[in-house]
């Protein structure tokens, strides 16, 4: 069962379930040659142990469906609903991108205090 955390009906769960079902068989994704059929982000989620890392990591999974429908058909019914759940549940999450940045500056801040501390 798939939850967002913001759903009180489960007649919408059960309509986004179909979506995602018809969208797997859009991609293929039941043959093997597609994926060897283990998670791909479980274990990125279960790495990051607090609710707020648990919502940078979700922010960017979100945003890298949020692309790859993007470059889908939106003609078909179900990529559409897919998409409009997936910015709902995107505007509900922080902005990953802004912290994942803060944190690749602060590690070249430290690059640079280590390089003029070596130069001292």
């Amino acid at each position: 069962m798939i939850c967002f955390g913001r759903f009180g009906n489960s007649l919408i769960l059960a309509h986004l379930e179909n979506d995602i079902d018809q969208l797997k068989s859009d991609f293929n994704s039941s043959n093997s040659d597609v994926a060897d059929g283990g998670p791909i982000f479980t274990g990125k989620l279960t790495d990051w142990t607090e609710r707020n890392e648990k919502r940078i990591i979700l922010s960017q999974i979100v945003s890298m469906y949020l692309e790859m429908l993007e470059k889908s058909d939106k003609s078909k019914a179900h990529v559409r609903h897919i998409s409009e759940e997936l910015y709902t549940l995107k505007n509900s999450l922080p902005d990953g991108l802004k912290k994942l940045q803060d944190l690749k500056d602060l590690a070249k801040l430290q690059v640079r205090l280590f390089v003029c501390l070596q130069g001292s």
